[in-house]
């Protein structure tokens, strides 16, 4: 999910917000890979610069009593977000952005597998769309690419009660079927 590159970009929207956003980490990564201790470090840190902004849920089975696959838990996550992020290399269907979907959460997603089939861009001109993409050009590394499509969602919600009232709709009713 390229980890590294989210803190980047959140620590980037953090510093540019002046803190005024939050964001919630669940995951464990995989325990013998040598990126997931880098990437923990990297959290780490984030969290101290950010200790009021940043909260890591790296074994959500200790969190009062929830097992890590435990759908209370997340449900209850889901249903206190604004935005989901969900960059992914490869992506069959994106079972948790379909979830995030349907509990009327728009996501920041890449533009691959299942998300580009059920995700849609947002067009506030039309208003319609559920997402937003991570879209790279030559020149533009992939942390600005993801820094731009959450500013992208965080300027709906902050200019436009509107056009947030439209994603979310849109996302709840995002069609998910084979058809």
């Amino acid at each position: 999910k390229d980890t590294q590159v989210i803190l980047g970009a959140v620590d980037q929207i953090l510093r540019e917000t002046h803190g005024d956003v939050r964001f919630v980490f669940i995951g464990d990564g995989h325990p013998d890979n040598p990126y997931t201790a880098e990437t923990k470090k990297m959290m780490r840190n984030l969290k101290a610069d950010w200790p009021d902004q940043v909260y890591f849920i790296f074994d959500a089975k200790n969190i009062r009593g929830f097992s890590a696959k435990d759908h209370e838990l997340t449900n209850r996550v889901f249903d206190g977000l604004d935005i989901f992020l969900y960059p992914s290399k490869f992506e069959p269907f994106g079972t948790k952005a379909a979830t995030a979907l349907k509990k009327g959460v728009p996501g920041v997603f890449s533009p691959v597998g299942g998300l580009a089939d059920f995700g849609k861009e947002y067009d506030p001109s039309t208003g319609q769309g559920n997402a937003a993409f991570i879209r790279e050009v030559p020149g533009m590394t992939k942390q600005q690419a993801l820094y731009d499509a959450i500013e992208k969602l965080i300027n709906i919600y902050r200019n436009s009660p509107e056009d947030t009232k439209r994603i979310r709709q849109n996302a709840r009713d995002t069609e998910l079927s084979w058809e």
